[in-house]
């Protein structure tokens, strides 16, 4: 029998919760002192009951005892989790590490990042590599952060290293956004080196994108703003050509006077849910919207009226 221990805010020091010791210093009985020192002792692993009554010389029922005085009052939380793999289904990589990662933070220090590094021939990998692709000396909190990113995130050594070396081509290769990008791809199981490959391609691509979008639109002296990139993000992910993305752009200087996204993206919009994919198709189309039509009766497509009621409704919200 194991029990799986949450920490709250407590994980990865030596210390004790002050609350633990202001308010029940004095209610708390030398077994329950004993194991709260020896779970915090060993904070963000797995509670090993055969281990933990060995050591502090407790049957498993006291132990139990002493577990539930705590969480009953909120220092800790556990559930037991039986360990046989009779009684539970097989729980894949990447929802082990989505709840671990989201769930506890762990912090380790010198002398267990070097015993790890030691026993464990990928972490040492995972640590070297990980300082070629930065091209500098990594500190013990970031050599921390890639342990726990591989041991708690379940993300191979060589998916780390290749989620590092984007983040490096990227400009952002800070130990926080490499961190945060870790936990999406636990999240959405890219576990493997394969999927590791496909996400880079697509996030590159995404990437490429915009920067022939800036280009075109002659954005060199500032950054996009969140909703620009939005923008730009969904026309890349409804595989919109560069070619027809400079015609709307085109169509909206003229029409504007200036560079408007939200006018821009309207036009894309409409050409979008009308399934025009080619200039040639959008220029035809816009022409007809021009177009007088007969009988009096009005154009079956107008994007000037269909932009200006758009932006209207964007103004309103």
């Amino acid at each position: 029998m194991e029990y799986e221990i949450g920490f709250g805010n407590y994980a990865g020091i030596f210390a004790l919760p002050s609350e633990a010791a202001d308010k029940y210093i004095n209610e708390a009985k030398q077994n329950e002192l004993k194991v709260l020192i020896y779970i915090f002792r060993h904070s963000g692993k797995p509670l090993s009951e055969a281990d933990a009554c060995e050591f502090l010389g407790l049957a498993p029922e006291a132990l139990k005892k002493s577990l539930d005085f705590w969480t009953e009052r909120k220092i800790i939380t556990y559930k037991a989790q039986n360990i046989d793999g009779s009684a539970e289904q097989e729980k894949t990589r990447s929802q082990i590490a989505a709840r671990k990662i989201l769930d506890v933070s762990v912090q380790y220090g010198q002398e267990e990042i070097a015993r790890k590094s030691q026993i464990n021939p990928e972490v040492k990998f995972l640590l070297e590599a990980a300082a070629q692709q930065l091209g500098r000396l990594i500190s013990p909190n970031e050599c921390s952060t890639l342990i726990y990113i591989y041991e708690g995130a379940g993300l191979p050594a060589d998916v780390i290293i290749m989620l590092i070396g984007y983040c490096v081509s990227s400009g952002k290769g800070n130990m926080r956004y490499i961190e945060k990008m870790a936990v999406g791809w636990a999240e959405e199981g890219i576990d493997t080196h394969e999927r590791a490959e496909h996400k880079i391609c697509e996030l590159e691509a995404k990437q490429s994108f915009e920067g022939q979008v800036r280009t075109l639109m002659g954005i060199n002296d500032r950054a996009l703003s969140p909703t620009e990139r939005q923008h730009i993000a969904r026309w890349s992910e409804w595989k919109l050509t560069l070619e027809l993305v400079k015609v709307a752009y085109d169509i909206g200087v003229a029409r504007t006077g200036k560079l408007s996204f939200s006018y821009i993206n309207s036009i894309l919009t409409s050409w979008h849910e009308k399934g025009i994919t080619t200039p040639e198709q959008a220029r035809n189309e816009n022409k007809q919207g021009k177009g007088t039509g007969t009988g009096g009766k009005s154009p079956s497509y107008d994007i000037d009226e269909y932009v200006r009621l758009s932006l209207k409704r964007l103004n309103k919200e």
